[in-house]
């Protein structure tokens, strides 16, 4: 009997302290589920949802996988979240880079056009300039695309993690494009996407920093690092066979050649120094051409005064 008082008495305990653990548990998770509802929606601009849906992408059905096209491309949330735990600097780099989402009126029909970007202050995302003025495909030739709506999308890295959605105003980007006709791969090809009104909280809470920004020009055979969404995808990273392969001395000094693997949808990304990890330069013109690359960066150190100087300016 007094063994089995014992055993009763200790079983007991032992199912107090479950209770115990069971009752601080749902506390924290109930706290932490509270913490997340505090954060507010990233919505600025007010915009139909239903403008997104179902468009015909150009540039991204109709294509295979990014990865069987360019079997040299990196998945970055590979590098993100290994079983280790171990973040790679890849991670770090890849908080910086966005998906654009191009919603372009083409006479009766509506076009989604997918870019990359970058964030360069906590206001403001750069791309390329030909993204924000519809380029006409088969069948649209004479036609003229108007730009209806544009949001970014911060960190789709998985279809598992699509990350974090902001609407852009479509009326403040600042592009040479939108003024005039101009040529991909030229000194014209960048725009500046206004990020809305208390967008730096929003970025700073759920893990997302501006990019490490220079205006040095690479040399010949200089390391690079593109991550991109090439077609739309899911975030890539190209790195292998990824360098300058002509320097902007003896041609346009605003631009430079590179070898990186890209496809349509990588415009507008960011090209890293493969060793400083600085932002460069934009990727703003590909090529598929196996003979040799005509693959083009523009230079940050390129991009007129009212460009840089708010991105260089010490923010308080």
């Amino acid at each position: 009997m007094v063994k089995l008082s014992r055993i009763v008495v200790s079983t007991g305990i032992l199912l107090t302290l479950f209770a115990i653990f069971f009752l601080i548990g749902g506390m924290l998770a109930r706290d932490q589920t509270s913490e997340k509802a505090k954060l507010p929606a990233p919505r600025a601009v007010e915009l139909d949802p239903t403008l997104f849906e179902n468009p015909n992408i150009t540039g991204g059905s109709g294509y295979l996988a990014a990865e069987s096209i360019l079997p040299d491309i990196e998945s970055v949330a590979g590098f993100n979240y290994g079983l280790d735990g171990y973040q790679s600097r890849f991670h770090e780099l890849s908080r910086s880079v966005v998906r654009v989402n191009l919603l372009f009126t083409v006479g009766e029909r509506r076009k989604l056009v997918p870019c990359s970007g970058v964030l360069v202050d906590w206001d403001q995302v750069w791309t390329a300039g030909h993204c924000v003025r519809y380029t006409p495909v088969d069948g649209d030739e004479g036609t003229e695309g108007r730009l209806e709506a544009v949001n970014v999308r911060f960190g789709y890295e998985s279809d598992a993690f699509e990350g974090m959605l902001v609407q852009i105003d479509e009326s403040r980007i600042q592009s040479p494009f939108l003024t005039a006709p101009a040529s991909a791969g030229t000194k014209q090809d960048y725009a500046i996407l206004p990020l809305p009104e208390g967008s730096r909280e929003l970025l700073q809470k759920s893990g997302f920093l501006p990019a490490k920004l220079s205006l040095d020009t690479p040399e010949f055979g200089t390391d690079l690092v593109i991550i991109h969404h090439p077609m739309g995808e899911r975030m890539w990273l190209s790195r292998k066979s990824c360098r300058v392969i002509e320097p902007p001395i003896g041609m346009d000094e605003s631009l430079f050649a590179h070898s990186c693997a890209t496809l349509p949808g990588s415009s507008g990304a960011p090209i890293f120094d493969g060793r400083s990890g600085e932002v460069i330069a934009l990727h703003v013109k590909g090529s598929w051409s196996i003979s040799g690359s005509d693959s083009r960066g523009l230079l940050l150190s390129s991009l007129p005064a009212h460009a840089l100087n708010p991105v260089l300016s010490p923010q308080p």
